[in-house]
């Protein structure tokens, strides 16, 4: 059996209200998330501890090429949750933190404030995501 890797469309647009609601200082986009199997060479990195069978400009032709059909995310684990929910008819959406421009360099750079207020930003929307949800769910 084959299952569909999708998120809901009006979840992952009220998500969207909800981060560009927060008035906040980084910014809420829509996009693809891609998963891969594995952290380095499935999704094209070349810092791994096996060097990959692909060179440095295929890594970027191939960064390029996601870029170009709207992904904004790279990681190992939405498309099983969405396909998990989806079969079991939940709705469900990702919600991701972009770390770095991977046209740029493979390594995080960040230093552990920086991650900590990346985290707080899914947090802030996640929180105002629900706010509103519940807000809609209580009203007459």
């Amino acid at each position: 059996m084959i299952q569909r890797a999708l998120p809901d469309h009006d979840l992952s647009q009220a998500m969207l209200k909800a981060g560009e609601d927060t008035a906040a200082s980084f910014d809420c986009v829509l996009g693809l998330t891609m998963t891969t199997d594995d952290f380095y060479c499935g999704q094209g990195r070349l810092d791994g501890a096996l060097a990959p069978w692909y060179s440095a400009d295929d890594r970027l032709a191939f960064l390029r090429k996601a870029q170009d059909l709207g992904v904004k995310n790279i990681e190992m684990e939405a498309a099983c949750m969405l396909a998990f929910c989806r079969r079991a008819k939940v709705k469900a959406a990702c919600l991701a933190v972009t770390l770095l421009d991977r046209l740029k360099g493979d390594q995080v750079t960040s230093t552990g404030e920086e991650l900590r207020r990346f985290q707080g930003h899914a947090i802030t929307v996640l929180g105002k995501f629900l706010k509103q949800e519940l807000q809609g769910a209580f009203k007459d």
